[in-house]
């Protein structure tokens, strides 16, 4: 968590390897994500990256994110927002349920999520 590492925010990492069909065995693909704090992104990056040592390669790469700023009652034209740095899709999803709202004009899509089993009923 951030407050671990005194950050504003998460630090994420998620890893593929050989069971995901994505690298050789004993050999694994990593990402290591989070939302800008300084300039540097191997200083923000730096606890995360610190976890997966030794490592073979490191590639480092800043991508800006955009939020659309159109008018979509007007213009008809849906535009969704760029990947943040999350690994699990969170906010991907929510996205894509603001799209079809606005698509379809609906205001409870509550109908469309599966709710979650409880532990006991499994």
């Amino acid at each position: 968590p951030q407050n671990q590492i005194n950050r504003r925010f998460d630090v994420y990492v998620s890893c593929v390897s050989f069971a995901h069909n994505v690298a050789p065995k004993g050999k694994y693909i990593c990402l290591v994500s989070s939302t800008m704090e300084t300039a540097d992104p191997k200083f923000d990056l730096a606890a995360g990256v610190k976890l997966l040592e030794p490592t073979l390669h490191k590639f480092y790469s800043v991508s800006p994110l955009f939020e659309p700023v159109n008018d979509h009652q007007k213009e008809g034209i849906h535009i969704s927002k760029s990947y943040d740095a999350t690994s699990h899709f969170q906010t991907v999803c929510e996205d894509v349920v603001r799209l079809y709202k606005e698509i379809t004009g609906e205001t409870d899509v509550s109908y469309i999520f599966v709710p979650k089993k409880k532990e006991d009923e499994q």
